[in-house]
């Protein structure tokens, strides 16, 4: 079973999200190795490439979502901080999953792969404070569309 999450909750994890997986995405920008920035360059452009199919296949964007986060968060370095991560994911995952899987239209006109670019180019640019905000408008703009659709109780 899954337990059920309130909307103050899930605002609460966002925020916690932001500032952790902000700090994992600057530690990146300033860590990444060629190969983790390899790893996470291809897994923006498979979810980008899926994002603009005909009939994107909704379960494979989750997958390719979080792919490329957790390419992100492993670069940064620190075994510590990706637990935390895994934490945060698997109470928040269920309800990114139903976001995620809620429409083709979501996929492809979301700002999830304009932010998953702009992260990706920090990360390139060596930008730490440019990637902790992408990252921050990634998590905070699919959470403001999951509060928007009124599914989780008050």
């Amino acid at each position: 079973a899954v337990p059920l999450m309130s909307a103050a909750g899930f605002r609460d994890i966002t925020r916690v999200r932001i500032a952790i997986e902000g700090t994992a995405a600057a530690l990146t920008a300033e860590a990444a190795t060629p190969a983790a920035l390899a790893d996470i360059a291809a897994c923006e452009a498979a979810f980008r490439i899926l994002s603009r199919s005909k009939n994107p296949d909704l379960i494979q964007s989750v997958r390719f979502n979080q792919a490329f986060h957790f390419a992100l968060y492993r670069a940064a370095g620190s075994t510590e901080l990706l637990a935390i991560i895994e934490r945060l994911w698997l109470k928040v995952g269920p309800i990114i999953n139903f976001d995620l899987r809620g429409s083709p239209e979501r996929l492809r006109f979301g700002g999830a792969v304009r932010y998953h670019a702009a992260i990706l180019e920090a990360v390139r640019n060596r930008d730490p404070e440019a990637a902790r905000a992408a990252l921050a408008a990634d998590i905070q703009g699919a959470a403001e569309y999951i509060l928007s659709q009124g599914h989780l109780p008050d």
